[in-house]
């Protein structure tokens, strides 16, 4: 009596088969449901507007990509800028952008309108690189650096953004794979941006390569401004058999 007590006995059946709960069972039909990543990026790689997406994206990074590189190359060669000088242009230069982009952030975000934002971004860019390719002076550097320059750096935020707006128009993208196609394009600008940009100043010297970032801000924006035309076009994701 005392070892049944301390040892019950439990009785297998092996006839019964395990059920899982119906949650379960929806969750595995989801799963063999969606489609696989080469399966959603395929079809995006046919879509005009990801490709236009891909391409502004690519341009406005390239853009970038040539010049940040060699920004403190052309404060100290070319400006001719003291330490100290260098440092607080440093400074003023980031903070601002900073401060731009948290400002345009939030005017976009409870108005809208990130397309006439982006655009008036590049232009300011497009300027600033402008007065960086015929001037050294400090004063004139500086004061393009924590205004014109500011407001470009939000550019790519504000681009990402508003690819974000225009692929929510076709429902049948696949948001995620989309952006991330579009941002890893910005990841391969910035892989393909020093070696050019180094090819650039030894060809062109800095007045070289801050006009070649200029022609890459004007296709940029228009780009942008095509891609706004075929917004509407969906692309349909294949069908997946359940079997």
């Amino acid at each position: 009596m005392l070892l049944k007590e301390c040892f019950p006995v439990f009785v297998l059946k092996w006839n019964i088969r395990y059920t899982p709960p119906l949650q379960h069972q929806w969750r595995e039909i989801e799963m063999l449901s969606k489609p696989s990543f080469r399966e959603s990026l395929f079809p995006l790689l046919k879509s005009p507007i990801v490709l236009k997406l891909c391409a502004a994206m690519l341009l406005l990074g390239l853009a970038s990509a040539i010049v940040l590189p060699f920004a403190s190359l052309f404060a100290l060669d070319k400006v001719r800028m003291t330490p100290v000088q260098f440092g607080i242009f440093s400074v003023a230069a980031s903070s601002s952008g900073v401060l731009f982009s948290v400002l345009i952030g939030q005017w976009t975000d409870s108005h809208g309108r990130r397309d006439g934002w982006l655009i008036s971004s590049l232009i300011a860019g497009m300027v600033a690189y402008g007065v960086y390719a015929v001037s050294g002076t400090f004063s004139v550097i500086f004061c393009v650096a924590v205004s014109l320059a500011a407001m470009f750096s939000a550019a790519p935020a504000q681009f990402l953004a508003l690819a974000r707006a225009r692929l929510d128009t076709s429902p049948s993208h696949d948001i995620n794979v989309a952006m991330g196609t579009i941002r890893a394009t910005f990841s391969l600008a910035w892989v393909l941006g020093p070696p050019l940009g180094a090819l650039v100043l030894t060809l062109g010297g800095f007045r070289g390569i801050f006009v070649f970032a200029i022609v890459l801000l004007a296709a940029t924006a228009v780009v942008v401004s095509l891609s706004r035309v075929t917004a509407h076009q969906k692309v349909v994701l294949p069908d997946v058999q359940l079997g």
